[in-house]
This record gives structure tokens, C-alpha cells and sequence, in this order.
């Protein structure tokens, strides 16, 4: 655990931001600011890979870690002639790396963890710790001079094949490859006009540390399709350039499937920097039922708490969650740095995180840039603080004909110029539409120059509205009480309304 702690406090001195506003580190001091994430129900791949069938043994005596010694040179079991090769051990996983595009370890195969897994690379009571540890020791040539645990995959033989965590528990994988790009669990993954799917992984106390396009899971992907589902890692993931993930760095190409994942813990980078998702670039995206509880912070910008950069048409983001606090520079959201998806949607979202940047920060989105995109039905609750540009659900609005829909903020704001309850700032000359959205106008106090507009800018405006709640420690608050009918144009199936003749308070969602 001593070259965690010392790894740690390295990446935290990196990164203190060069101008000043707060860093992570100090954020999130208390231990209990990180909570693990508790996965969904565990995914089914039936017909993608085989089950084990009753003929298969698998030794379940492994329960407690092993000393550490060179992996022994032994081939991964596999059923028969099939293509599915079991993982039951660490030294199955350096295994598959260590020979990795082979006839022993194929690209293009499936694999399935069997067991839980604990790498002893972390572990104190089996590994003496460093400073009594000679130079030309196995453990540490093997895993402080060359880095840890090597990435599955690259950018010769990237994985295009099945990997299955059977939603069993990988703990202390540490990857450190500072001066490296496509770092990960798996470096780099998919191919043109190849599937790849990585399904119920689930990495605990991970560390795992890059250059550029760093994610926890996969670094980079460049898949015509990908299929990434039901993982969840925790642990502590940064980078030193661009593109960094709690799950993966940089996903690319048309078709990206991406659902049912989670982190907690520390995402650090530069740019483009999110609690899942660095970048997503793909036309027909998918991304729902993710949850970020990963604080993150980015020492540029485009920082989001859950995927720092979409950009492609036909995205659609929806029922995702992000409770971390969001640290960055310009295009920081406590969702979404920037949303950049021509036609694209971002529905039944909510962000509780506190969000601080200076351009352009929102307690939901940071700045979207596309046509034609929608958001709706989605909610903030943040504060949210910067210098101009600053929204208590977007920051910054610069495409034209974009819809905001039967959202609200609470958030509380905090800036000098180009401050709105809903949008900081819109481009001037453009058509934006405002439907049924509301904002609290007693969460507004910090403001330098005293005044508050819902959206600053140019918009076309219809039943949107700011109240203040009425409380026990205001009884004279000018209170506006939301009546059923004020949102009888939202779904009752996505909202739980308020009742008529209460008081103000927030929808939830059913």
C-alpha cells in the first residue's frame, strides 16, 4: 500500500491547478466523500458466450491471496476446441497479457473470469514493503520498474474479442505508465468493421495511471461497434494529457452501446475529462443507467462528472447520474463538459455534484455546441460557481435551434457576468427554445452584480418560471406555489408531480 500512497501524493502535486482554484485532493480529504458503488443486476450474455457447462472444474480453494512469485508460463484452461478461454487467477490475467494476440491468448477470443481475483502487487502481509526490497528482486523489476500490470491489447493487436467478469470482484490492479498513451485495464480495443463487447467487470482498489487516453477499463476504442456494459470500477485513474476516463479515455466510431457502468473515487487528466467517459465521439451513441460517483478535475477544460466531450450526431444520453464534485477550467458540467451531438438528446439526467470552473460551468452541462439537440426532463442541484458564463443547468448555449424542455435547477450560483438560473449565456442571432422549465430564485444570493436572469441571452421564451419555497426560516418569502396545472404539460411517467396549494418544491423522477 506504501507505493499507492506515494503514487498518490505524486499525481495530486502534478496536478494542482495552475491558476489557483481548488484541487481534489483537498475536496476530498474525508474518506467517506467516496462511497462504493453498488452494481446493477449483473448483465446476461447467453447467447454471446457459453455458460459452464456441468463438465467443467473449476477449483474454488484459491480463496486467499498468494505470495508473490514470477506467473508461472501455464496455458489458460479452455474448453475442448471452443473459443472461450477461463480465468481464474492473476497470474491468468499477466498470462493473457504476456502473450496476448498469440494462438495461446488470441485477439479475437472469449474469455471468462471464473473467480474473484486479488493481484498481490498491493498487498502488505505478502510483500515486504519497498524500501526493504533489493533492486534486482523479482517484485520489483517486475512491477515498479516496468510498471505494473501491462494493458490488454494495443495498438498492433488491439482486443476485438468477448471479455466476461462474470461480475466477480478483479482487485489491485495497479497500472503506472506516465509516459504512455492507451492505458487501461485493456490499452486499446475494437477494429473496423469488428464487434467488441466487455461486459460485468468489476475492478476494485484499482490504480492506474497514463499519459493520454487513460480509462480504469479501457484506454482507448476504436470499434465500429462496442458493446461496454454492467462494469464498475473504483479507484484512482489519471492522466497527465487528454482523455481521461473512470471507464474509458476515448471511445470512437458509429455504434457505441454503453450502459449499466459505474465508478467511485479520483479521475484526474488535463482536457477532455470525465467520471466515466473522457470523449465520445460516435453517430449513433447510446449511453443510459450509468452513475458517477467519482470526483473529478481537470487542470484545462471540458470536465464533466460524468463523460467530459460527445460530440457525433444521434447521441443519446439518458438516465444517468453524477454526485461527485466536477474541478476544471472552461466547458465544466456537473454532468457534461460539452455536448457537442447534432439531433442529439439528453433526457432523465440529474447531477448533485458541486461544479467550480470559470467559462462557461453549469450545473448540468458546461456549454453545448450541436443543432438541433434536446434536453429534457432532466435536473440539477449543485452549486455551481464561476466567472462568466455560469448556468444552473447549462452554462453556455451556441447552436441553433437546440430545445430546453421540462427541466429545473436548485442549484445554487455563483459568478460576475452572464449568470441565468437556467443558461448562463447564449450566442447572439440564434433560435433557442424555452418550454417549461423552472429554476429557485432563493438560491441566487452570491451573485456579485446582483442580478439574475433565467437565461441570458437570446430565446424564444413559454411558461418557464423562477420561485422562491417557502420555509421556516423565510415565512414572508415571495412564495409561488406550484399548482398541479403549471406542469401539465410534463409526464406524469417520468415525474413525480408536486401536489396543487403546497408550498415549492422539486419534482422527482418516478
Amino acid at each position: 500500500m506504501k507505493q499507492l500512497l506515494v503514487a498518490c501524493a505524486l499525481i495530486f502535486v502534478f496536478f494542482s491547478c495552475e491558476d489557483g482554484s481548488t484541487n481534489v485532493s483537498d475536496a476530498i480529504s474525508n474518506d467517506q466523500d467516496i462511497q462504493k458503488v453498488e452494481p446493477p443486476v449483473s448483465v446476461s450474455v447467453p447467447d454471446l458466450v457459453p455458460t459452464l457447462s456441468s463438465d467443467v472444474k473449476i477449483d474454488l480453494s484459491e480463496s486467499a491471496p498468494e505470495p508473490w512469485s514470477v506467473p508461472k508460463k501455464n496455458k489458460l484452461t479452455k474448453k475442448d476446441n471452443s473459443n472461450v478461454y477461463y480465468i481464474k487467477t492473476w497470474r491468468d490475467l499477466e498470462f493473457l497479457n504476456e502473450n496476448f494476440g498469440t494462438d495461446e491468448a488470441p485477439a479475437d477470443a472469449n474469455y471468462k473470469v471464473t473467480q474473484n481475483i486479488r493481484f498481490p502487487v498491493l498487498d502488505d502481509q505478502d510483500i515486504p514493503p519497498l524500501d526493504e526490497i533489493s533492486e534486482d528482486s523479482q517484485y520489483y523489476t517486475a512491477y515498479v520498474l516496468n510498471g505494473g500490470f501491462t494493458p490488454i491489447g494495443s495498438e498492433d493487436t488491439p482486443f476485438t474479442g468477448f471479455f466476461d467478469g462474470s461480475d466477480l470482484t478483479i482487485e489491485d490492479v495497479y497500472i503506472s505508465k506516465p509516459d504512455e498513451n492507451y492505458v487501461g485495464f485493456f490499452g486499446q480495443v475494437g477494429a473496423l468493421f469488428v464487434d467488441t463487447f466487455i461486459v460485468n467487470v468489476r475492478l476494485k482498489n484499482a490504480v492506474v495511471m497514463g499519459k493520454g487516453h487513460v480509462g480504469g477499463l479501457i484506454g482507448y476504442s476504436n470499434s465500429t461497434k462496442i458493446r461496454i456494459e454492467n462494469n464498475h470500477v473504483e479507484g484512482t485513474i489519471s492522466g497527465t494529457e487528454n482523455y481521461v476516463g473512470g471507464i474509458a479515455g476515448y471511445l470512437k466510431r458509429p455504434e457505441i452501446m454503453f450502459r449499466m457502468n459505474s465508478t467511485s473515487g479520483l479521475v484526474i487528466g488535463r482536457a477532455h475529462v470525465g467520471g466515466l467517459i473522457g470523449y465520445a465521439k460516435g453517430g449513433d451513441a447510446l449511453i443510459n443507467d450509468n452513475h458517477s460517483k467519482s470526483s473529478v478535475e481537470g487542470s484545462r477544460s471540458t470536465i464533466g462528472g460524468l463523460i467530459g466531450t460527445v460530440i457525433g450526431g444521434r447521441t443519446r444520453i439518458e438516465g444517468n447520474t453524477s454526485s461527485g464534485n466536477v474541478f476544471g477550467k472552461n466547458n465544466v458540467g456537473a454532468l457534461i463538459g460539452r455536448f457537442g451531438s447534432n439531433n442529439g438528446v439528453v433526457t432523465k439526467n440529474y447531477a448533485t455534484g458541486e461544479v467550480t470552473g470559470k467559462n462557461r460551468t453549469g450545473g448540468l452541462i458546461g456549454r453545448i455546441t450541436p443543432k438541433k439537440a434536446t434536453i429534457e426532463n432532466n435536473y440539477s442541484s449543485g452549486a455551481t460557481s464561476g466567472t462568466k458564463n455560469v448556468g444552473g443547468l447549462i452554462g453556455h448555449v451556441t447552436g441553433a435551434d437546440n430545445v430546453l424542455r421540462h427541466n429545473y435547477s436548485s442549484s445554487s450560483l455563483s459568478g460576475t457576468s452572464l449568470v441565468g438560473g437556467l443558461v448562463g449565456g447564449v450566442n447572439d442571432r440564434i433560435t433557442f427554445v424555452s418550454e417549461d422549465n423552472f429554476w429557485s430564485r432563493d438560491m441566487q444570493a452570491e451573485l456579485i452584480d446582483g442580478k439574475i436572469r433565467p437565461i441570458y441571452g437570446v430565446a424564444a421564451w413559454s411558461n418557464n418560471m423562477g420561485a422562491t419555497p417557502l420555509t421556516e426560516e423565510n415565512p414572508d418569502a415571495d412564495t409561488l406555489l406550484f399548482e398541479s396545472a403549471r406542469f401539465e404539460n410534463w409526464n406524469a411517467d417520468v415525474w413525480k408531480l408536486p401536489s396543487s396549494n403546497q408550498p415549492v418544491f422539486w419534482p422527482t423522477f418516478q
